[in-house]
C-alpha cells in the first residue's frame, strides 16, 4: 500500500464536494482544508492517477505537515475526520498567523498502533499579499 491523497474544496458535507487539482489559499486568511486520502497502488487502470479511497480503521490519528524551506514556517497539525460515514475525508486547520509555504502536504496515519506516512504532491498553491514577491 502506498498512501496518498486529493484535496478538496467547494466541501459541503460528505456527499457534496469537489475534487481540487491543487488548493489555492490566500496569504493571512484563516481556512479549514480538506483531503481525502487515496490508495494510490490500487489505481482502477492506467488513465486514474488517484486510486482508491482509503479508509482508516476506526480510532485512527493523523497528523499533518507542510514544509517550507525556512524552518520557522513548517506548520503541522491534528488532522480530523469530519464526516463519520466517510473516514478517508480529513481536515485540519490553517490560522491567519500562519506562514505558509506551497507544494506538497506530508501526513502520517496511525492505524492500529502503526504509522503509515503518505504525501499529496503539489497539495498547496499561495497567493501572496506581498507585492515584492513574484
Amino acid at each position: 500500500m502506498l498512501l496518498g491523497g486529493r484535496m478538496l474544496k467547494n466541501v459541503q458535507n460528505v456527499n457534496s464536494w469537489q475534487v481540487a487539482t491543487t488548493l489555492l489559499l490566500r496569504e493571512g486568511n484563516a481556512t479549514t482544508v480538506y483531503f481525502q486520502i487515496m490508495d494510490v497502488e490500487q489505481a482502477s487502470d492506467i488513465n486514474d492517477e488517484q486510486g482508491l479511497r482509503y479508509m482508516p480503521a476506526a480510532g485512527s490519528t493523523m497528523t499533518i505537515t507542510i514544509s517550507s524551506i525556512n524552518s520557522a514556517n513548517v506548520i503541522t497539525r491534528i488532522a480530523t475526520q469530519p464526516f463519520p460515514l466517510d473516514t478517508s475525508i480529513w481536515q485540519f486547520s490553517i490560522l491567519a498567523t500562519d506562514k505558509i509555504a506551497q507544494g506538497n502536504l506530508t501526513f502520517t496515519l496511525t492505524e492500529l498502533g502503526v504509522a503509515k506516512t503518505g504525501v499529496i504532491s503539489r497539495a498547496i498553491a499561495l497567493q501572496s499579499l506581498n507585492p515584492s514577491l513574484c
